[in-house]
């Protein structure tokens, strides 16, 4: 078995012929009648197909207990003092905090000082013993073994007919491997089986991909190896990461991360996370370089992989951490890295969002055109409609997962993550601002890019979603074909001279082979990694003298991975002693099975309410429409009226205001419970927030509104969540650019209305449209997630398109 499979033209038909037998009967009429072949078979149920050599058949599980590899068997410490070589828990962190917060000799040396005088502990296990900033380091490295350690080995790279030598320090891989797969914490987690997922839509059996060992090639490459071994797939992230302010000083870092474990223990930083395998120190910055840079780069890349290459070739046998004995083959199976580093045109060809879309297409195609076409506005009319479009940033609604930002139209980013919230708020921000027909058109074509992203970033895939995506790359390309002859007749020579033809255009008709291929994008994708970036630089600035960069660097990387794997083996220790505690909400909260209602204020009489709103129509007979809203609710709810008589609330009766509602529900994207964080609350950091909702008015109906008012009230023996909400019906005679831009408009109703807090399914992000009407419309940001960008083109089907 090579280590590198892709070098060489896969000719096993074989493989191909099993492969499309197997997808191609998973809708094949002819098997049998549609009766007999989904017999028992409920809607949403999920099949599984194993691949051969796992030895396992075919399962059909409900949807319910299918449980998306969520491991069911509770791990049992073993080690119940985790903390030594430090001789208490509280030894290890204070030293943990000293680690953390950067603290010099001096400063450390002051904190043990301070703590001296909390000796007089009963529990051993709390006593503060260290008594100098040296013998805490002595600590540290006493603890290295906990985790593997950097070695430094030299290699060595010819420039101009002269050998160069360099230190690389790494982790040996084939050691990482035998950490991860020796695991007894991670072994309920790890996936060593190919396998095709299928989801039951009522009528076909739909395939859908998440996860590695769920795409194509995991499938492909288990079927070249023996029928008893199992593959041990490592994902490799590399990229430059400029350590001083100026860039003088770079360092190299390579990544390492298991794709044999769930995304969310893959890409996090504790037990089974990325580890820092390399810190590669090259000279650079001298003209000419570029080609030596890249033959040290693959030198130190084969260093990294020079431990696992025997192992890759024939296997080698190692006792899991479930106590079985398995042959493990350690592959390569992506290499995660920016452009400038893709060298291997197979191993390095997976598409990077972070890079090719955000930090690519969209910063320095579509976004510095944007900026042109500003440019070419006569006048003041330039600054005026820069000034709107940043004025509409500033003021664009606050949502938790999306960067804020007060201007963008003359402010340089170098985070991707930022262009990429910047990219969807910018076609708000900018829907009416543009005059030319080209400029408008360039929208079109942002609207486009943004489906493909949308499309492409999602975190499960299905057969359907990956179609879509697909002609959403035609899409895009089609508007680009558009657009490009009518700049071209620009007068301004920036806009007019600007080319569309450059690789990491092309580079979206590859994306969903890819998820195909690999996995869902935040598998191969960069963004996870790029936060590894901060740290390294932090530890450059706040801990080393600036000489011997990389050995200092290595020494604090690997006390941050002691700290880690100390402080994972804490918490599940302490989660152990625990188990028996739910979680503790905010106090006086209300808890129900899909929301949490917290930020609970003092009880008012409805009389004081209503006195203190009377400027607020929304407010106007709120008393008496809420007796009437309860009188209507709770019989259709099975629940008698009192005395069997309407409801009607005395002035002096008192409901219990809050201002934090937390929403549960099912996520079209990921089929998981996830969870929104909404605001009713007049000054929230000291400006108004009240956050907007999508509601079931019926069980097939759906309406958007606004939060005004959260609140329980009683009724005999029971009390009821209650929102009072303004609600906006969708515009559905659309004009002709929210048409042609995709932009879902809503309309505010005349009157505001009572509804059941349970029946508010997620928030929304409506931003104002605010254009020059004055209407009080707003869109809904349907690119906000995957769950309500899915969810509105099954609600509104064709809103969001480009027309």
């Amino acid at each position: 078995m090579s280590i590198e499979p892709e070098d060489r033209e896969f000719e096993d038909r074989e493989f191909e012929d099993f492969q499309a037998a197997i997808f191609n009967s998973l809708d094949d009429p002819v098997l049998e009648p549609p009766e007999q072949a989904h017999a028992g078979v409920l809607k949403d149920d999920i099949k599984t197909e194993f691949h051969p050599n796992s030895g396992q058949d075919q399962t059909i599980q409900r949807f319910d207990d299918f449980g998306f590899g969520q491991a069911s068997d509770l791990w049992h410490p073993t080690d119940f003092t985790p903390w030594k070589p430090f001789r208490s828990r509280l030894d290890f962190e204070v030293a943990e905090f000293a680690l953390h917060a950067g603290l010099s000799s001096s400063l450390t040396e002051d904190l043990i000082k301070l703590l001296s005088c909390c000796r007089d502990k009963p529990d051993p296990d709390d006593l503060f013993t260290i008594e100098s900033a040296s013998e805490m380091q002595k600590l540290w490295d006493l603890a290295a073994i906990k985790t593997l350690q950097f070695q430094k080995a030299p290699i060595k790279v010819e420039y101009k007919g002269e050998p160069k030598t360099f230190d690389v320090h790494f982790r040996p891989l084939s050691e990482w491997v035998e950490e991860i797969a020796t695991s007894q914490k991670l072994a309920p987690y790890l996936n060593w089986d190919a396998r095709v997922l299928s989801k039951f839509d009522g009528q076909k059996w739909e395939r859908f991909i998440e996860e590695p060992w769920t795409a194509d090639s995991w499938w492909r490459i288990q079927h070249e190896l023996p029928k008893t071994a199992k593959p041990f797939f490592i994902i490799l992230y590399a990229d430059k990461n400029k350590l001083s302010s100026f860039g003088t000083q770079k360092g190299y870092p390579v990544i390492a991360r298991c794709a044999n474990l769930p995304s969310d223990i893959r890409n996090g930083t504790g037990l089974g996370g990325g580890r820092l395998v390399d810190e590669d120190t090259a000279e650079t910055g001298k003209t000419g370089f570029v080609n030596f840079k890249n033959a040290v780069w693959h030198a130190s890349v084969r260093k990294i992989l020079e431990s696992i290459i025997p192992h890759s070739e024939t296997g080698c046998s190692l006792k899991c951490g479930d106590n079985h004995t398995r042959c493990l083959f350690p592959i390569p199976y992506i290499l995660s890295s920016d452009y400038e580093e893709h060298m291997d045109p197979y191993m390095a060809s997976s598409f990077d969002e972070l890079h090719f879309g955000s930090g690519g297409t969209w910063d320095d195609h579509l976004f510095a055109q944007f900026k042109r076409h500003l440019d070419e506005i006569a006048g003041q009319g330039a600054r005026a409609a820069a000034v709107k479009i940043d004025s509409r940033f500033s003021n664009m609604p606050s949502w938790s997962t999306l960067n804020h930002f007060k201007a963008v139209t003359n402010v340089s980013f170098n985070d991707g993550s930022k262009h990429r919230d910047i990219s969807k708020i910018f076609l708000y921000a900018a829907h009416d601002v543009f005059q030319s027909t080209a400029a408008f058109q360039l929208l079109r074509c942002l609207r486009a890019y943004l489906n493909i992203n949308m499309y492409g970033s999602l975190d499960l895939q299905t057969e359907s979603t990956i179609s879509e995506g697909r002609k959403a790359v035609l899409t895009f390309s089609e508007m680009i074909s558009i657009y490009e002859p009518m700049s071209a007749r620009s007068e301004n020579d920036e806009v007019a001279k600007k080319s569309w033809n450059f690789i990491k255009m092309h580079y979206h008709t590859h994306w969903f082979d890819d998820i195909l291929g690999k996995g869902v994008s935040r598998v191969f994708g960069t963004k996870i990694n790029e936060k590894m970036h901060g740290p390294l630089r932090k530890i450059y600035h706040e801990r080393t003298n600036f000489k011997n960069v990389a050995d200092q660097i290595t020494r604090i990387q690997h006390q941050f991975m002691v700290s880690v794997t100390i402080r994972s083996t804490l918490n599940d220790l302490d989660d152990y002693s625990n188990r028996s505690e739910e979680d503790k909400l905010d106090q006086g909260g209300i808890v129900k099975e899909n929301f949490y209602l917290g930020g609970n204020q003092k009880d008012i009489a409805l009389q004081d309410l209503e006195n203190h709103h009377k400027t607020d129509s929304s407010f106007l007979r709120f008393r008496i429409r809420l007796g009437e809203f309860l009188s209507r609710y709770l019989p259709a709810h099975g629940i008698p009226l009192p005395g069997n008589k309407a409801i009607k609330f005395k002035a002096s009766d008192l409901i219990s205001p809050y201002q934090y509602l937390k929403t549960y529900f099912q996520s079209l994207e990921t089929w998981r419970p996830e969870v929104n964080w909404l605001r009713c609350n007049p000054s929230f950091y000291g400006k108004p927030r009240f956050d907007f909702v999508l509601f079931h008015a019926t069980e097939d109906e759906f309406v958007f509104a606004q939060l005004l008012y959260l609140f329980t009230c009683r009724v005999g023996d029971g009390a009821y969540p209650v929102a009072l909400v303004q609600p906006y019906k969708v515009v559905r005679n659309r004009n002709a650019s929210d048409r042609r831009l995709g932009l879902l408009r809503i309309r505010k109703e005349a009157s505001t209305e009572f509804i059941p807090i349970q029946s508010i399914v997620r928030g929304i992000l409506a931003p104002a449209v605010d254009d020059s009407s004055g209407s009080a419309d707003r869109f809904v940001m349907d690119v906000l997630d995957g769950d309500l960008f899915l969810r509105m083109k099954r609600l509104y089907p064709g809103f969001t398109e480009v027309s």
